[in-house]
């Protein structure tokens, strides 16, 4: 049984045109369903079901946060978030993050673990130096 979201919205307070839908009473951020969505893993469907809209709106909803739908099955979504803000921060501030870096900007702290599998799986060429990130390739 798929369990639905509530995040009610003050009424006086409108989403942020950039960062958040509002769907029904209740506000989602960008930041919501990505981790919904990517990583809790759930489908589509699922993710529909949780904030209480149909498979063609929450298909809009991913597309209006640049989320993308499809995964390779070495690429985890975990890792696509860690390939995407690599990206991201090399194209801002034209050099590599550090670890500490991505793992505070991401939240999450095995950063290590998932730059070692990116590694192996071709996406990036990494020395274990500070800053010495490459991306070889994007989805």
């Amino acid at each position: 049984m798929a369990q639905r979201l509530n995040r009610f919205v003050d009424r006086k307070r409108e989403p942020h045109p950039n960062d958040e839908i509002a769907i029904g009473r209740c506000i989602f951020s960008k930041r919501d369903i990505q981790v919904m969505y990517i990583d809790q893993g759930v489908g589509i469907e699922e993710m529909a079901k949780r904030i209480g809209v149909g498979r063609r709106r929450a298909n809009h909803i991913l597309d209006r946060f640049s989320i993308p739908k499809s995964w390779k099955s070495e690429l985890t979504p975990r890792r696509l978030r860690v390939l995407q803000f690599i990206r991201r921060y090399q194209k801002k501030y034209h050099q590599s993050p550090l670890l500490i870096e991505i793992s505070n900007g991401l939240g999450i702290s095995n950063v290590h673990y998932h730059l070692t599998q990116l590694k192996k799986h071709g996406y990036i060429d990494w020395d274990h130096k500070h800053r010495s990130i490459q991306i070889l390739k994007m989805r």
